[in-house]
């Protein structure tokens, strides 16, 4: 996939919910703003994208976990 190059006055890095808000306000005052995340969905810890690693079958969560 090709991409082009793109300029913006304001860019941040991480779509959590300080990300998000960050850029809706960058936005709202008449910057232009490019949202990064590595992520495929946005928000961050909050969101549905984000598996914590105790949140695995077979990790500490389980009741016999040695």
């Amino acid at each position: 996939m090709k991409t082009q190059p793109r300029r913006s006055d304001i860019l941040v890095l991480g779509g959590g919910m300080a990300g998000i808000s960050s850029a809706i306000a960058a936005s709202k005052s008449g910057a232009t703003v490019q949202l990064v995340d590595t992520l495929p969905c946005l928000g961050g810890n909050v969101s549905e994208g984000f598996q914590h690693p105790l949140d695995l079958p077979y990790s500490t969560n389980t009741p016999f976990f040695r």
